[in-house]
C-alpha cells in the first residue's frame, strides 16, 4: 500500500494515518476522549495512550482552557 500510494501522492502514505489525523482533529475541536474512543471503536484507555499527542500550539492553549493565565 505504501509503495502504491507513494507513486500517486509522491511520498509514503498509510491509510491508518487518516485515523490518527481524525482523532487529533476531534481532540482539538474539544470532543471528549470518550466521544473519540466511541467514534473509533476503542476503549478510552487505548484512545488516551495512542491518540493524545500534543503540538506546541496545543500546550500554549492549555492554561486558558483550564482557567489559568
Amino acid at each position: 500500500m505504501k509503495d502504491w500510494t507513494g507513486k500517486i501522492l509522491g511520498r509514503g502514505f498509510y491509510p491508518h494515518s487518516l485515523r490518527h489525523s481524525r482523532a487529533s482533529q476531534m481532540a482539538r475541536a474539544g470532543k471528549t476522549m470518550k466521544f473519540t474512543a466511541d467514534y473509533l471503536g476503542i476503549t478510552v484507555d487505548t484512545a488516551s495512550r495512542i491518540y493524545s499527542h500534543l503540538r506546541t500550539e496545543d500546550l500554549a492553549e492549555a492554561p486558558p482552557a483550564m482557567g489559568g493565565s
